[in-house]
């Protein structure tokens, strides 16, 4: 019974991929993911790595060969998604300068730790890197752009699960808003200063 359930866990996980992949979205399988006590994500990507999956989205065929139990959604031009992070759990989260973004609707789904990560279109003519903490230290504000990933629903883990809100299959990706592309071209958050020095 146990190999039966497990294998239709991984049944609905690859369907969900193939319907990612028919709207332009580079995804990659997964295993296990945890966390540490010190709230350390350990998320176990495939072997050989998933850098491929930043240059091309894997064939239907490869998808039905995989063995995962999880997703991963390649963020930059790849996929033409740039997702803005969102850990309102956090003790510093910056709740007054997420107000002047005036997000639009876009799709957006909870993580499994309690925030949310809403979908933008890539902006056009910029290269846009991952980043933390946008606007401030510890805002709780990250983006996932050009080489990053987010792990995508129908994912679970150890503490929580992913759930789309809107789902990109019901509603189009929005524009970044003005706001939040300004910050992040102007490079506001920790990685941009430590690429800078």
């Amino acid at each position: 019974m146990k190999m039966s359930m497990e294998k239709k866990v991984i049944n609905e996980v690859i369907e969900e991929a193939i319907k990612y992949a028919s709207l332009g979205l580079s995804v990659i399988p997964l295993g296990p993911i945890t966390k540490e006590s010190n709230g350390k994500k350990n998320i176990s990507f495939p072997k050989g790595g998933w850098k491929k999956f930043q240059e091309r989205i894997a064939s239907e065929e490869e998808m039905l060969s995989w063995n995962c139990e999880n997703l991963g959604m390649v963020t930059g031009p790849i996929s033409n998604v740039l997702v803005l992070e969102l850990d309102s759990y956090k003790p510093g989260y910056n709740k007054q300068l997420v107000e002047t973004f005036n997000i639009p609707i876009t799709p957006f789904q909870s993580t499994a730790s309690g925030g949310k990560q809403y979908f933008f279109r890539y902006p056009t003519g910029v290269t846009i890197n991952n980043d933390v903490c946008i606007g401030s230290e510890g805002s709780g504000i990250d983006i996932r752009g050009d080489g990053g990933m987010v792990v995508v629903a129908p994912s679970t883990t150890s503490y929580g699960e992913y759930y789309w809100e809107i789902s990109p299959f019901d509603e189009p990706l929005a524009e970044v808003p003005p706001t939040l592309l300004g910050l992040i071209v102007n490079g506001t958050g920790i990685e941009f200063q430590k690429r800078k020095t």
